[in-house]
């Protein structure tokens, strides 16, 4: 199971190339070390492993998928920024991603319990989703084929452009799906 895994990497500033199709995998508990003369690329290798957790890239996570993305406020990313530079923050979200790799292995007791208990369920998927694609989505009908689905066109947060839609229909859904059912 890899950390960390890297596959053709390449960045060029202007005409020069100065990271060229590097190719690298760490596996977990591996240690490494990047060696080479000065200027040859090592620096800037790891600058973009890290640059996932920067200010462009979480601009691009709220933003990308959205229509109109000048419409979501600043504040969402700027305040993430903000905190993302609080000592040992990026440490922390680093480690949370790779932990991810955990709900991966827990995915086939989560669609069995899901199957089993069929439970009311409304999904509200951002069709335009940096991280979490359309057939991700689609995938929880086929377990929940009266699951309510709502396909938006949006991004990973839907509630910053959709949340009028989002809350209306969660009431709708509350009223009529699971506040009749409560009452027996």
């Amino acid at each position: 199971m890899a950390s960390v895994e890297l596959r053709d990497l390449t960045k060029r500033f202007g005409p020069v190339t100065v990271v060229d199709n590097v190719a690298l995998r760490i596996d977990h508990g591996q240690l490494v070390c990047l060696l080479g003369p000065s200027g040859c690329g090592k620096t800037t290798t790891l600058r973009l492993i890290a640059g996932f957790l920067e200010p462009p890239t979480v601009y691009a996570v709220y933003t990308t998928g959205h229509p109109n993305p000048e419409l979501i406020s600043p504040d969402n990313w700027n305040m993430d920024n903000h905190f993302l530079e609080r000592p040992n923050a990026k440490q922390v979200q680093l480690d949370f991603f790779y932990d991810y790799r955990t709900n991966v292995e827990l995915y086939p007791k989560w669609q069995a319990f899901l199957m089993d208990h069929q439970p009311k369920t409304i999904i509200f998927w951002g069709q335009g989703d940096i991280f979490f694609t359309p057939a991700g989505g689609e995938a929880f009908l086929e377990i929940l084929p009266k699951a309510e689905m709502h396909r938006l066109n949006s991004g990973h947060f839907a509630v910053e452009d959709c949340l009028d839609y989002i809350a209306k229909h969660m009431q709708e859904f509350y009223q009529t799906k699971v506040a009749g059912f409560l009452k027996h």
